[in-house]
């Protein structure tokens, strides 16, 4: 029987299911604003998960959370000029 992966352990290749979702996006390296709200906007996290959707194809990866100290904000901003798959 083969050992089975504990969430949080360490995976050598592409997360199969980010590099799935990714590339329903529809082009090559598609950038992702990540929300991290969940996480309490957590820069560690922040910093784990943008390695993993960039192991999984992603170009830029940017955080909605802002300098100010105003998560919403900056993550409605970042939404907003996201190009969409039509641009």
């Amino acid at each position: 029987m083969a050992a089975r992966r504990r969430p949080g352990s360490r995976r050598r290749g592409a997360d199969p299911l980010l590099s799935r979702a990714l590339s329903l996006a529809g082009r090559d390296s598609p950038s992702v604003a990540y929300v991290g709200a969940p996480s309490g906007d957590s820069r560690a996290f922040f910093i784990m998960i943008a390695a993993l959707l960039k192991k999984a194809g992603a170009g830029e990866v940017t955080s909605s959370a802002s300098r100010d100290g105003s998560p919403m904000s900056a993550a409605r901003a970042t939404c907003s000029s996201a190009p969409t798959s039509s641009s």
